[in-house]
């Protein structure tokens, strides 16, 4: 009686421990459809990615380099899958992820973007032919053409872009981060009048 007794428990306990097993195993299988309800305005992704992580248990990995110069987001979801929520978080952003079991691995993609744009006389519009553009950052620059027009592939992030042309006054340009390709319409004002660059986009 004893023995069939231990027999019992130890079966009892090995389907007990499969189960627990199996549990854990369709856990870690079901991360990416764990649902994430979230309300993000101009919010940093380390403070993001810590609210999505207390909602659904994951935890996330990632080298400090892969986060820290992004720009604050704005970002809303509404019981929406973790895989879903986090592709359009990063959308926009130079960030590959993958979800192994409980973990969700982040990793900088190093995404390059195409800057664009034309530079023109403030006075008379008229287009600055052969106008110098140099970003000091990445060391790379290019001239306006015979239309005032330029282009530049540059690395996704935050940009610094110097400005100058014969007989005017150089320039320099801060964006805080670009993400996609943009075009800007630059301005400049001759070095006779008053200093001054205006910039849109």
């Amino acid at each position: 009686i004893k023995i069939r007794t231990e027999m019992r428990f130890f079966i009892k306990m090995s389907v007990s421990i499969l189960c627990w097993s199996a549990s854990v195993i369709a856990a870690g299988q079901n991360a990416s459809v764990a649902l994430v309800t979230l309300q993000a305005k101009e919010k940093r992704i380390p403070a993001i990615l810590s609210e999505i992580s207390r909602q659904t248990g994951v935890d996330f990995s990632y080298e400090t380099a892969a986060v820290e110069n992004l720009p604050p987001v704005s970002f809303q979801a509404v019981q929406e899958p973790l895989d879903l929520c986090l592709k359009r978080l990063f959308k926009n952003l130079p960030v590959d992820f993958q979800v192994i079991n409980r973990t969700v691995i982040l990793k900088k993609n190093h995404r390059r973007i195409t800057l664009s744009g034309f530079v023109r006389d403030t006075e008379s519009t008229e287009s600055l032919i052969g106008a110098s553009l140099y970003d000091p950052v990445h060391r790379t620059g290019t001239t306006t053409n015979e239309r005032g027009f330029f282009s530049l592939t540059l690395p996704a992030g935050p940009l610094q872009l110097e400005i100058s042309y014969v007989g005017y006054r150089k320039e320099a340009i801060h964006l805080p981060y670009l993400f996609q390709d943009t075009v800007l319409n630059i301005s400049l004002t001759s070095g006779k009048a008053l200093h001054e660059v205006i910039v849109t986009g």
